[in-house]
Order: structure tokens, then C-alpha cells, then sequence
């Protein structure tokens, strides 16, 4: 079946039009199975686990007034090259026929698509969505079918590789790397990211791979690909491939599939196969020395979801649309969710401390925003806290500054030389001098530290 047109096929699908209308029985189990290709279940499945769920599907979405007959389809498909019934005895009879519920509790086989039908179906993603599109056209023209496409866990049809999956919800387990492939939630069977140094990394694998890696939960720290041999680095990585596209992910903001696998840290990993754990954003990425003593790329992930309670995402790290910038429908009358936090916790007494000194006044610019009442700054540590960088919760690692030079300096487009020369590091002009005040020492270990850091960033 070389070749196979999946799409092109459903035109030879002869369905019962005595109603006056094409009947729905076979449309809706080959959305059923479409759906569990997508998601890479098992491909034949018993009959009575078919009957329960198809009788569901006829009930809510067939034909107003048609009975439900789940053995119709069920039989009926396996005279056509979608189909085909495994684990009976006596022959297959005419799906019409008076017998057939009595030879369906008799025999009790499998069924489920052909090999080829299936193989398509769960891993040519375009495909898949024209064959669901042109059922949903031809059967449910003009109807809302959000609905039947969720009841089938096909989900959104126009899924664009980014963000969550709509078939596969956090905790998702898979047997092995080709479940999860088949899936679309990890598209590479033996490389640990999946993402082209031209786009946003898709997913990660957290495995046990590489001798860096460091599983802490909510947050990781993992090493880049290339270079290794086993779990051993034996040459220095390059900003490129996959470790290019994690990098785009961390300048983007966009989310990243974080599925842990069982050679993995055993606190967090499953026992066995792999898991889906989740959104994660890269929050920061790095070269460094590793343990062999090789050049490795390092990316802080931190996780959307935390302490095992699901935090929902914002709308604005929602996957990015790809192909035009459409506004939100947004919400007239928001509701509210309960969310968990977790940040690292800062001494107020320092940012009202470095905020007086300077009068709210930036230290890059000398803007000072009036506010109702007020002056707003806000301060920028210039080695960040927390893992894995641990930098200072101290004044002589904070600046006051503006929000713009703050994002700025936050991103690395303005550093500052050991002589507090400020340098736009996109025009490699300089800027000025910063500001500084009498009783506000600033330590030049973390303006080198900072400029190392995005400066190395800029290896190839």
C-alpha cells in the first residue's frame, strides 16, 4: 500500500444515505481511531471496549433520530482498506446482516485501521488534519464540531507543533520514545531536543544523557546536545542545531515540552518509559566549562506547573501564533483562578534602600518616571539569584534602574565595563558612564560575571 492517499480514500466510503442524508456510524469511528492514532494508542482494541465508547459518540453526534448501532461501523469498515478485525473464528459477515450482533458477542474480536492507514495517521500530522477536516466537512458541514473533535481527543486541528498538545495532558505516559514520537509530543527518537536552529525548540528529553544535567524539580539545568560520547562530553558543543533553537526559546519566551524518562534522575523520572511533566520556559542559557572539562551550553528551565499543582499559563506565554499577529478575543467580564507562585524571596529593605539612594532616578539613563504621588524604578541585580547563577541578594549586585534600561540590561544589550564605561553591546558604542552615589559601592566581581555571561553567549 505504498503510497497509501489516506484523504483521497474516504471517497470510495460507502455509508447508509436512507434517511435521505450520508449516516454517520463510519465517519465517527474513523475520528474515533484517528484520534487515538494521534495520541499513539495501541492500534486494535476489543470490541467491548469500542462498543462503550462509539455508542457514546453516536448518541451525542449522529444523525438526529438514528439508532445507535456501534457493531454497524465496527463491521462494516472491515470490508474497506481503513479496517480490519483481528481474533475471530468464523468469517466476517455483511455489516447488515441479522446476525451480526450475535457473531460480534460469539467471536469478540479486535479491530482497529490497517497498518498503513494507522502508520499515517499518527505520524504525518498535515495528513491526519485533511482526512479529520474533509469527515468534518462532508458529514458535519456547517455545524460547531468543537465539541466531537474534543470528545475524540483530536483536539485542535490546526495544532502548530508549540506549547501543550492538545491529546496528551501533563502526566501522560509512553512506552518508549516511538509512543511519544507518534504523539507529537517529543518528534525525535533518539536526539534530546527537537526544535531547527531557525524556530523555538519544540520539546526536550530529561534522561540522564549528559554528565551535566541537573534534575531539580520545578527547575532544570540542561545541557545542550553534541560533543558526547555515552553520558561522557569528549569535545566542546556549538551554539547550533537544538541548542541554537533552545536559545531562540529563551529570547522568544516560548514555553517548552519537558518529558522525563526513566534513566533520569529517579526523584522526578518514571520507573519506566517516558512522561510528559509539563510546559517549562528557558529562563536562561549560558556557556561553561563542564565536568571533562569541555565547552558546554546550559539552560535554566523553569517550570509553568509546580509542586505537582497545575499553574494555568498566561495568555501571553500561550503558544506564539506563527503566521500573523491576530488580536485576542480577550474576556469582558474576567473571572478569576487560583494560582501557585514560587520566586525567590528578595529583601525589600535593599530595594527601598538602593531606590532612595538614588532618588528613582536610573543609573544608565538618569530617567526618573513621576507617578501619582510618587517616582517608580525598579531595581535590576546585576548577578542574578537563584540557581544556578546564586548571586547576591546584597546592594553592591543591585542598580536602579528604568523599566527599558532594566529589560535592556536584564537581556544583555547594555553591559558595564570594570570602570562603569556603559556599552551598547548591539552598536559596540559606548554610552556614558554610570551613575553612582556616595555609600553605593557597586562590585566589579558581578559587572564581569554579567558581561562574561552574555558574552559567551555570542559563541559559535
Amino acid at each position: 500500500m505504498a503510497g497509501l492517499d489516506v484523504v483521497r480514500l474516504l471517497d470510495t466510503l460507502r455509508v447508509n444515505t436512507a434517511s435521505g442524508q450520508p449516516a454517520r456510524h463510519q465517519p465517527l469511528l474513523l475520528l474515533w481511531a484517528a484520534g487515538r492514532a494521534a495520541r499513539g494508542a495501541a492500534r486494535m482494541t476489543s470490541w467491548q471496549s469500542v462498543r462503550a465508547e462509539l455508542t457514546d459518540l453516536l448518541d451525542k453526534f449522529g444523525r438526529p433520530g438514528a439508532k445507535a448501532s456501534p457493531e454497524y461501523p465496527f463491521v462494516a469498515l472491515a470490508h474497506t482498506a481503513f479496517w480490519e478485525l483481528d481474533g475471530h473464528s468464523e468469517a466476517v459477515p455483511a455489516a447488515h446482516s441479522s446476525g451480526v450482533a450475535r457473531w460480534l458477542t460469539r467471536n469478540k474480536p479486535s479491530g482497529g485501521l490497517t497498518a498503513p492507514v494507522y502508520r499515517i495517521l499518527a505520524t504525518e500530522h498535515g495528513r491526519r488534519n485533511a482526512f479529520a477536516r474533509k469527515i468534518i466537512d462532508r458529514y458535519f458541514p456547517g455545524e460547531d464540531t468543537e465539541a466531537l473533535l474534543a470528545a475524540v481527543q483530536l483536539g485542535d486541528l490546526t495544532f502548530d507543533r508549540f506549547g501543550e498538545v492538545p491529546w496528551a495532558p501533563v502526566g501522560t505516559h509512553f512506552v518508549d520514545r516511538d509512543a511519544a514520537f507518534y504523539a507529537h509530543v517529543h518528534r525525535q527518537r533518539q536526539a534530546g531536543i527537537c526544535g531547527k536552529q531557525s524556530e523555538c525548540a519544540q520539546s526536550i528529553v530529561v534522561s540522564g544523557g549528559y554528565e551535566d544535567d541537573e534534575d531539580l524539580g520545578d527547575v532544570i539545568i540542561y545541557t545542550g546536545q553534541g560533543g558526547n560520547e555515552g553520558k561522557k562530553q569528549i569535545a566542546d558543543q556549538t551554539l547550533t542545531l537544538g541548542n541554537k533553537a533552545l536559545a531562540n526559546s529563551c529570547e522568544e519566551e516560548e514555553p517548552v515540552r519537558v518529558i522525563r524518562g526513566y534513566k533520569g534522575d529517579p526523584r522526578f523520572s518514571p520507573d519506566s518509559g517516558y512522561r510528559y511533566d509539563g510546559l517549562y520556559r528557558v529562563a536562561a542559557y549560558w556557556s561553561e566549562k563542564g565536568k571533562s572539562g569541555f565547552l558546554v551550553w546550559r539552560y535554566k528551565m523553569v517550570k509553568y506547573i509546580l509542586s505537582g499543582i497545575e499553574v494555568p499559563l498566561a495568555e501571553a506565554v500561550a503558544k506564539a501564533e506563527k503566521t500573523a499577529l491576530t488580536a485576542p478575543p480577550g474576556a469582558a467580564k474576567p473571572g478569576r483562578k487560583s494560582q501557585l507562585s514560587s520566586k525567590i524571596d528578595r529583601s525589600i529593605k535593599v530595594v527601598k534602600w538602593v531606590k532612595k539612594k538614588h532618588g528613582s532616578r536610573c543609573q544608565i539613563c538618569g530617567l526618573r518616571l513621576e507617578v501619582p504621588n510618587s517616582y517608580y524604578a525598579e531595581t535590576a541585580h546585576i548577578k542574578p539569584l537563584g540557581t544556578p547563577f546564586d548571586g547576591p541578594d546584597v546592594p553592591e549586585n543591585t542598580l536602579c534602574l528604568c523599566p527599558n534600561h532594566h529589560a535592556l540590561f536584564d537581556r544583555g544589550a547594555v553591559l558595564i565595563e570594570d570602570d562603569l564605561t556603559i556599552v551598547n553591546e548591539i552598536t559596540g558604542k559606548e554610552m556614558g558612564t554610570l551613575v553612582t552615589v556616595a555609600g553605593h559601592n557597586i562590585e566589579v566581581e558581578y559587572l564581569a560575571w554579567h558581561r562574561n555571561y552574555f558574552r559567551n553567549r555570542a559563541i559559535s
